[in-house]
């Protein structure tokens, strides 16, 4: 069966994760990233629901969540450090992080950050577009005012940065 969250989550992440790193990243390891995300946070579920448990006992999902940050450390850390050695300002996240005013300079806390950042944007993101087509599909009129907008800023190609000042009634909606 057709996974709707899934499908939306497989547009959101490669887009966010190309905002985090710009060109600085291959489609490799973009798609390395997903599953290790999600397998991070799912992994790491059952440590949340038992804070008390101390870390030097394992729980299910311990060793799933250490693969899946030893997978998520080897794509970030080269991003990190090829950022921190770029003398021009790059707009993506990752250099800006390295640029940031933070007391704890180190690599491990741009990933953290990173990785805290990459959840909220994709689970909002995916969440927010999951209900957009239900909810134009319910309202016809707001459907076709935000298609008839779309086609004629955009036109047939890609929706680009440019564009979104245009865009005023799908932001509306």
């Amino acid at each position: 069966p057709f996974d709707v969250a899934e499908a939306i989550t497989a547009i959101v992440h490669p887009a966010t994760v190309r905002l985090f790193f710009g060109a600085s990243i291959s489609d490799a390891d973009i798609e390395r990233l997903a599953p290790a995300y999600d397998t991070g946070v799912t992994a790491r579920a059952i440590r949340l629901a038992l804070p008390f448990v101390p870390d030097r006992c394992p729980l299910p999902g311990d060793r799933a969540f250490n693969r899946a940050i030893k997978t998520i450390d080897e794509v970030v850390h080269p991003r990190i450090r090829h950022a921190r050695a770029q003398a021009d300002e790059n707009g993506d996240l990752v250099s800006q992080l390295c640029r940031a005013p933070y007391t704890d300079k180190s690599d491990r806390r741009v990933r953290d950050d990173m990785v805290a950042v990459h959840g909220a944007a994709t689970e909002t993101s995916a969440t927010a577009l999951t209900w957009v087509w239900p909810v134009l599909d319910a309202h016809p009129r707001v459907a076709a005012k935000v298609f008839e907008e779309v086609e004629r800023v955009v036109g047939t190609g890609p929706v680009t940065v440019e564009h979104l000042p245009e865009l005023t009634y799908p932001r509306m909606f």
